[in-house]
């Protein structure tokens, strides 16, 4: 036998090895202690982060300030409603002065402290029965319910100055068009250049507010008021809350009692209280045409409309200041609502003479004089919006 049968695989001894299986190498990899900030990259960070807050601040303001004026257009919607529904019950509406059961009549007819404004009366319509009630069924010995806040009354942008607790704030006021401030010859009062007049009238007291003076109670509703002109073009309610309410010595209240504000004469000056806003005051004469520059929405005292008699009446035109509407909102305006409930924003550069035709119903020149006046031109033109005016 030939020793060449047996194979040699590298021993020379015919004995035959399997090759070694090759493992991977297995790497040992020291941890490396985790890198962490430099003070440059943190620096650089809390900057973008800085810029970022500066950019989403703003915009989360607006949305809260778009968010407050929702639920202000929302308030004001529902007052509107409720007047509606109040006057479809009654066949007229509120008056700016009010009689309300036992409150006024333990005090007899035309006293000064007992009344009520428009936003008595229409509680239950605002669903708010039992805060009615308490003057209807006034009792001395009840739980005051008057200082209490009802938040359809409540403006969430008004200053906080302006809503201390306990006070039952009030935003919102009524067109009074020119309320109790001017009698006519006759001893009725205007009824036709506002919406709302005094339901209460003025007759002989001894009262210090209108001695001297008697008038009948006026009555007013949607289809009297509007004289065919549409509800749509007349104004019923705006705001005034705002930064630039200088007039008023003490925030308004729900439950204030609305006295006549000044007798024919012109011997007192004008009261915030009544919770309505008015057409601009009576100007002393042709050289006291409105300006171009007056504001009657959002005023203060250096751009509020000027009636020349500030001589002849003692803070006159700075009590004035407190009839216009007002608000905090952004955008320089109020929010309103016209008497068929629809809700606008009402830009605080309006004209005089256009902001007295959203008050007036009916045309304006077949209403008061002060009315007349006022929607004159700076020019001293007539100015008369038509039809065509609220389709531009």
């Amino acid at each position: 036998m030939s020793h060449r049968s047996s194979v040699r695989h590298g021993t020379g001894y015919g004995i035959t090895r399997r090759p070694m299986m090759e493992y991977p190498v297995v790497q040992r990899v020291h941890p490396r202690a985790q890198a962490g900030f430099t003070l440059i990259e943190l620096l650089v960070v809390i900057a973008i982060i800085g810029i970022l807050v500066g950019l989403l601040l703003p915009a989360v303001q607006a949305a809260r300030e778009s968010g407050r004026r929702s639920s202000c257009l929302n308030n004001i919607r529902q007052i509107a409603i409720a007047m509606q529904s109040y006057e479809s019950a009654n066949k007229l509406l509120p008056g700016w002065r009010n009689d309300v059961g036992v409150y006024s009549g333990s005090s007899g007819p035309g006293y000064p402290t007992a009344q009520t404004s428009w936003t008595v009366p229409i509680l239950p319509q605002m669903g708010n029965s039992e805060a009615y009630e308490w003057f209807d069924q006034y009792d001395a010995s009840n739980e005051d319910i008057t200082r209490k806040t009802l938040p359809f009354y409540l403006c969430p942008s008004t200053p906080p100055s302006l809503v201390p607790q306990g006070t039952g704030p009030l935003c919102y006021v009524a067109n009074g068009g020119s309320g109790g401030d001017e009698v006519r010859a006759n001893s009725q009062q205007y009824a036709t250049d506002g919406v709302l007049v005094d339901a209460v009238g003025s007759f002989t007291y001894g009262g210090a507010a209108v001695t001297g003076t008697t008038y009948l109670p006026g009555h007013s509703s949607f289809n009297a008021s509007n004289d065919g002109s549409g509800d749509g073009t007349t104004l019923l309610l705006a705001e005034r809350c705002g930064r630039n309410l200088v007039g008023a010595a003490t925030p308004m209240r729900w439950t204030d009692s609305p006295q006549p504000t000044r007798t024919a004469s012109g011997t007192a000056a004008a009261k915030s209280t009544n919770h309505i806003f008015m057409h601009p005051p009576m100007l002393s004469g042709t050289a006291s045409l409105p300006s171009a520059n007056d504001r009657v929405v959002c005023p203060n005292e250096t751009n509020a409309p000027n009636s020349g008699r500030s001589g002849i009446v003692s803070g006159f035109d700075d009590d004035w200041i407190s009839r216009y509407p007002s608000s905090a909102h952004s955008g320089d305006g109020v929010v309103a609502a016209f008497c068929d409930g629809h809700t606008s924003f009402l830009n605080a550069k309006i004209a005089p003479w256009v902001y007295c035709q959203l008050l007036t119903p009916g045309r304006a020149d077949g209403t008061s004089p002060r009315v007349q006046q006022w929607v004159k031109t700076p020019a001293g033109k007539r100015y008369i919006l038509t039809a065509e005016d609220y389709t531009r």
